[in-house]
């Protein structure tokens, strides 16, 4: 059986035969058909939306970002806890010795990076690309070593320099404590007396040269002569006579009371953070200079690079600083840029990060203290002031819900208990 040509474009064009008439005459209902889709997605993801929110308020509830704890007591010296870490490839697990057992858990920035939004893969990759072909696969690698090496040398050397500072401020404040008030008080009892006796020589004086002067009442305290009594006939004398002083016109003033305080000289004097940390970051001067006014406004340190846990949520991480920042308890956690991030869209998931760290320590035995506010402080390796960026006790409220979302998504993802047994 032949096939004729004609037969044989009809057949080879029957899709756009097909497709014109569609459009023809079922353009309607094929619209129609793609609405009623798409609001069936939209009911599921919305359906599936409300599941989570569901499974996440009840995540909130059994486990709050602040667990109120037996007896809250300050240390008085920082608390350092090593860490026992494992870290494969992207990977970085924590080992954790319980009472009973031993436990492997991931860590908090594992945990952000496996659970990265798509749109920061995608911007990161799109970097990476760019930043290769800018600088070669090697150049690049080690421009990325750099980085690291450099935040890890920073981290350590403010923690070091904090530590320094906090041990110095307690030898100073001990050195001037009994001895320095008596030093002080001496001094100025010796001064008063020293004024006292200078007041009785001048009524002495005038006693002798007035006569018929009576003194009476005299009050050093009061800085004056409170009465003096006399004959009204020695007036004339007093006037005529310019050697006879009117005691009516004289004025008694104190002689100012300055207490020497050179002997406070002497007490060792605390290093400046940028000078320390040159010593210790000499291919990092930026930093130095960047951090300077935030760590003035840093005291009472409690905690620098130290582990923390939750055993209940299964997660562990490295906290960078726990201090007083501008006289509150906060976590500090320190992040080092080479481009500005003055505004919270710029430091993607660091909230969550310094949160998740502050949720652990509410919820440590190891801690016996709790923390309701974080800080992000962003170090410019150009020597700009440090962006610092301050998170309340609401606010982590909002990224702790956040951070247990992610760690949620994370456990699902990898579909295996956190908390498995090391060696089992």
């Amino acid at each position: 059986m032949s096939l004729h040509v004609g037969n044989f474009r009809t057949i080879a064009n029957f899709p756009l035969t097909c497709k014109l008439f569609t459009r023809s005459f079922g353009a309607g209902t094929t619209v129609g058909a793609k609405k009623k889709r798409s609001t069936k997605k939209k009911k599921v993801v919305e359906i599936r939306n409300n599941e989570v929110d569901e499974e996440i308020n009840s995540l909130v509830d059994a486990h709050p970002f602040c667990l109120p704890k037996e007896q809250v007591l300050l240390p008085t010296s920082p608390i350092t806890i090593p860490h026992n870490r494992i870290e494969s490839g992207n990977e970085r697990f924590y080992v954790i010795q319980d009472a009973k057992e031993t436990f492997s858990f991931p860590g908090v920035t594992h945990v952000l990076s496996a659970t990265m939004p798509r749109s920061f893969i995608f911007a990161m990759k799109n970097w990476q690309k760019n930043m290769t072909k800018e600088h070669g696969e090697e150049g690049f690698r080690e421009m990325q070593n750099q980085i690291r090496t450099r935040g890890h040398d920073f981290h350590m050397a403010v923690g070091d320099y904090l530590i320094k500072k906090e041990s110095e401020e307690k030898v100073e404040d001990h050195s001037i404590s009994r001895e320095t008030e008596e030093m002080i008080q001496g001094k100025e009892r010796d001064s008063q007396v020293l004024f006292q006796n200078r007041l009785l020589d001048i009524l002495k004086a005038l006693s002798q040269r007035l006569k018929g002067l009576f003194i009476s009442n005299v009050t050093t305290n009061d800085k004056v002569l409170k009465s003096v009594q006399h004959d009204k006939s020695d007036d004339k004398q007093v006037k005529q006579d310019p050697e006879i002083i009117d005691v009516k016109r004289v004025k008694l003033e104190p002689e100012s009371l300055v207490i020497d305080k050179s002997f406070s000289q002497d007490v060792k004097q605390e290093p400046q953070i940028v000078n320390y940390l040159l010593k210790r970051l000499p291919k990092a001067e930026g930093f130095a200079q960047s951090v300077e006014h935030v760590v003035n406004d840093i005291s009472e340190v409690y905690a620098v690079e130290s582990t923390v846990s939750h055993l209940s949520l299964g997660y562990v991480g490295t906290l960078d600083l726990v201090a007083k920042y501008k006289g509150e308890v906060c976590l500090i956690d320190w992040k080092t840029s080479y481009k500005p991030r003055p505004k919270l869209k710029d430091i993607h998931d660091y909230p969550l990060q310094a949160v998740a760290y502050a949720g652990a320590i509410n919820n440590d035995k190891n801690y016996s203290f709790n923390v309701s506010k974080a800080i992000v402080v962003v170090v410019y390796i150009s020597g700009a002031p440090a962006d610092v960026h301050v998170f309340d006790h609401q606010q982590c409220m909002v990224y702790w819900r956040k951070w247990l979302e992610r760690l949620d998504q994370y456990q699902k993802m990898f579909a295996h208990d956190l908390r498995d047994v090391v060696g089992e």
